[in-house]
């Protein structure tokens, strides 16, 4: 599934790729569009300004309706350039009734109109999507000089469609708006729910007549969003209307969001009937749950069998995007989709004798969190639920490397729509403490009297923190070794010898290294002078932010340790060592520490770190400056060593 395009329903498609505007086309005169006329303030960190962004949707009934756009911004240099790539989708259930677009010079005249020969119509397959029957509008409206205007109208007819338009005037950073407008037009007895995020007018203006209910909101002079560092996401700050009917209809299949639990009725119809598995599959299966007592292990075996043996292909065709194709159709041809793969699963469990439901889920790093009091399809992914009787499995079917019961960061901490024959129920997926994420490191490092050194270094990996690890393990030696060589930030250094492994069942990976390091410690007279902080590199400086508006917004999860064991040549003594260090505060934990051991002549650097995801007030952003950067600072440390007398 698109994740925009389940998000926002088929609309918003649109707006992630071109954000729209107008009720009905309208022309403007020559001045009107002039650079000069616009508010300066509106200039003030925009690379675009959207003078006019009007957005008219009339809802016929359910799972019909049209949509009127007009929009028409001012690219005021070359980073607002992406501005002037348009992009309309259409499919199975869209139709683009037309489209005017046009170009202006700062002074507002005219100098190019588009015409329908200046516009590519093209399949919307991408390397994913293997099959897929939506097509996709494209022209870009370029021009050599800056500012310039463009103006662009169009119209969509749907005939099938769950979520109604959202309204999204500023879809990202830096893009300032003069004038924009939502109008939704439905009849009156039609029952609806919006939810404002970040809009002034969190109330619509309401006209009641001819047995249809008319809904504008209206907004002008929003400044370019600039966000803070450390804040909320750009997708979070700027103002977003949603929209929807209880009642929809797609491809003759008629729904209802009036509630979660309506909603997932309707998923479940569309996968009803679609489990079968090929004979020879059926047998596997059974041999496979007759050889084991534990349904974990059953789990876990016919999880590797998916993994083995299919291939994750997009298939979107006609309600694609949310029906499943048949498990028969994965078993024999060998590849599917997030739906169809898990579809698979959960037919073989199902021979298996173990229950498992299918859970949509909003997958990705940035993901916005579902309104438990607003039944919305904001789904583009689908995972499987395994409940046991000690525990819950959850299980990412498109993965072929993750381990059971792991579903990746994209998809931790977040809820889902656990859908059956009984309908739609709101089930968070796990959250990971910063300790499940974890990094810890083990290191011996032998120093030669010209500062030349070598290092056996072991570091295992886990949780979010594995993935990548668990990635390069997959790969041939020679291509471990190039990835191995861009990850470590050593100036100097050569790898002689290394092992990547992950662990099968469980969300571990461990890397062995074997290293050369040359001029390590910097010689000068007779003192070396050595950076212990070996592989890490320290944490970025926290830049200063002054009048901080945006609410502290912290996103690492992690534990990190490292104890690094640095031999000392036989003719050198410490000369100074770096202090213990001890900070611990509610944005996190840094502990460092260096012991000598005489009789050995070893040095002992101990570093741990701890970070929990969290939000703080704006007025505390000095304080977690303050504590970030007391770490950049302490994650350089020195150790001079001299020449025995």
């Amino acid at each position: 599934m698109n994740a925009l395009a389940m998000l926002y329903g088929p609309f918003l498609v649109i707006f992630a790729l071109f954000t729209a505007a107008l009720t009905k086309p309208a022309d403007l005169v020559a001045n009107d569009l002039a650079v000069g006329n616009m508010n300066p303030l509106l200039t003030i960190h925009a690379d675009a300004v959207v003078r006019e962004y009007s957005m008219y949707f009339e809802y016929q009934e359910p799972g019909r309706g049209e949509l009127h756009v007009r929009r028409v911004v001012t690219i005021l240099n070359s980073e607002g350039r992406s501005h002037a790539d348009i992009s309309l989708r259409y499919d199975s259930f869209s139709r683009i009734g037309s489209i005017q677009a046009a170009m202006y010079d700062a002074n507002g005249n005219r100098i190019r109109r588009y015409r329908n020969r200046d516009i590519d119509d093209n399949p919307a397959i991408s390397n994913i999507n293997f099959v897929d029957d939506a097509r996709i509008k494209s022209f870009q409206m370029y021009h050599s000089s800056y500012p310039y205007t463009i103006e662009l109208e169009y119209r969509y007819d749907y005939r099938g469609f769950i979520n109604l338009p959202g309204f999204a005037p500023q879809t990202s950073e830096r893009t300032s708006v003069e004038n924009a407008s939502f109008k939704v037009k439905l009849p009156v007895l039609q029952p609806f729910e919006f939810r404002t995020y970040n809009f002034a007018e969190t109330e619509p203006s309401e006209d009641l007549r001819g047995g249809n209910r008319t809904l504008v909101w209206e907004t002008s002079n929003l400044p370019a969003v600039r966000r803070e560092p450390f804040s909320k996401a750009a997708r979070d700050l700027v103002p977003l209307i949603l929209i929807k009917s209880d009642q929809f209809s797609m491809d003759g299949k008629n729904g209802s969001l009036e509630s979660w639990n309506n909603f997932g009725r309707w998923i479940n119809e569309l996968w009803s009937g679609r489990q079968q598995l090929t004979p020879a599959t059926i047998e596997r299966v059974e041999q496979i749950a007759a050889s084991h007592d534990r349904p974990e292990d059953v789990i876990l075996e016919l999880y590797s069998y998916l993994q083995r043996n299919t291939r994750y292909v997009s298939v979107q065709l006609g309600i694609g995007g949310l029906q499943t194709e048949t498990a028969l159709f994965t078993d024999r041809n060998r590849y599917g989709d997030c739906k169809a793969l898990t579809n698979m699963l959960k037919a073989m469990l199902d021979v298996a004798g173990i229950p498992s439901y299918p859970a949509l889920i909003e997958s990705g790093t940035f993901h916005r969190e579902i309104d438990p009091e607003f039944p919305f399809n904001s789904f583009n992914h689908v995972i499987l639920m395994v409940p046991l009787e000690q525990d819950t499995i959850w299980v990412e079917s498109t993965s072929n490397h993750f381990p059971p019961g792991y579903i990746g960061r994209a998809n931790h901490d977040r809820y889902t729509l656990v859908f059956s024959e009984d309908g739609g129920t709101l089930v968070r997926t796990p959250r990971l403490s910063p300790e499940q994420n974890f990094q810890k490191r083990e290191a011996e490092i032998h120093i030669l009297a010209n500062g030349d050194a070598s290092a056996r270094v072991k570091t295992r990996y886990g949780g979010h923190q594995h993935e990548s690890i668990r990635f390069v393990a997959g790969l041939s030696a020679g291509q471990q070794l190039q990835r191995l060589n861009n990850m470590i930030s050593i100036n100097r250094f050569e790898i002689t010898n290394h092992l990547v492994e992950a662990a099968a069942v469980s969300d571990e990976a461990v890397i062995l290294l074997e290293m050369d390091l040359p001029s390590f410690g910097r010689q000068m007279g007779n003192r070396l002078f050595l950076e212990p902080n070996l592989l890490e590199g320290p944490m970025r400086a926290v830049p200063a932010v002054e009048n901080r508006t945006q609410s502290v917004h912290l996103t690492a999860n992690y534990y990190d340790h490292d104890q690094l064991i640095y031999v000392i040549p036989e003719n050198y003594r410490i000369e100074a060592l770096p202090d213990n260090i001890h900070l611990e505060t509610d944005f996190g934990l840094y502990v460092s520490s260096f012991v000598h051991e005489e009789d050995s002549n070893r040095v002992i650097y101990t570093r741990e770190v701890r970070f929990e995801p969290g939000v703080f007030p704006a007025d505390r952003y000095e304080e977690f400056r303050d504590f970030r950067n007391d770490i950049f600072r302490q994650d350089q440390p020195r150790i001079v060593l001299v020449q025995a007398d």
